[in-house]
């Protein structure tokens, strides 16, 4: 038989979804559009900071050291609203320090002028604001590329704290190459060649294709005295020496 009562509760049970998608649905839809507007929002902020950080907007008549500075105020605001723009704010930045390291050293911009002292302060106040945030990445998530960035940027400035973030990056990941050949490069730096090259012959042995692997193998072998296997190594097949230039000059 058909029960009545059991209609009456079906088309209460319905009214009552019906009512809570008419108060409850719009309220859902604003929050979900104000929390997409607001990561969105966000992070194109954080990318926009990033590229004036690359490419800095001054006013006419600004010089270099005004430029510099709003690169690395741009940099900053990228780096304090975090998120997603976490890892790339702060790579980008030590990217463009070290390029523009790398400008002043080529530059022949006599070191005794006001030009340079001023250059100096701003590359200073770069360098610091890398290691402080780095260092707060770190604390907070020690994941191995940074680390290995981290240690990349220490080791083209000559700190010698380096070799201690190449050597946590690479106890995290000692089978990630980039982050091995970093690691070698900073024992090589450091004159631990025993060291240097049992690491550059484990990552030579897992790849021999990779280039890098073979020319840092050769380069430990010949630092610890192995002459005629590093030169082996080297020689491509006319007999000719070939090595990486980055290597040497690192």
């Amino acid at each position: 038989t058909h029960n009545k009562n059991q209609d009456k509760v079906e088309n209460l049970n319905e009214s009552d979804v019906k009512k809570k998608k008419i108060i409850y649905g719009p309220i859902i839809i604003v929050l979900l559009l104000s929390s997409l507007y607001f990561f969105n929002i966000k992070y194109i902020n954080a990318n926009t900071d990033i590229i004036r950080g690359l490419a800095p907007k001054t006013k006419e008549g600004q010089g270099p050291i005004d430029t510099f500075n709003a690169s690395l105020n741009s940099f900053k605001k990228a780096i304090a609203i975090g998120g997603i723009a976490t890892l790339e704010s702060r790579e980008q930045l030590t990217q463009t320090t070290l390029t523009l390291l790398n400008q002043i050293s080529s530059s022949g911009i006599d070191m005794n002028s006001e030009l340079f002292k001023n250059i100096y302060v701003v590359i200073q106040d770069n360098v610091n604001t890398i290691k402080i945030e780095y260092e707060k990445l770190i604390n907070k998530n020690a994941d191995p590329r940074s680390l290995s960035i981290f240690a990349t940027f220490l080791r083209s400035i000559g700190d010698k704290d380096a070799i201690i973030y190449a050597k946590k990056a690479y106890d995290y990941a000692p089978n990630k190459q980039s982050i091995a050949s970093e690691y070698i490069q900073n024992l090589l730096q450091d004159s631990n060649f025993e060291e240097a090259n049992k690491v550059a012959e484990k990552m030579y042995l897992s790849d021999k294709s990779f280039e890098t692997a073979k020319d840092l193998y050769a380069l430990t072998l010949i630092n610890i005295g192995k002459f005629d296997e590093g030169e082996a190594l080297l020689k491509d097949t006319t007999g000719y020496i070939k090595i990486n230039e980055a290597l040497l000059s690192s």
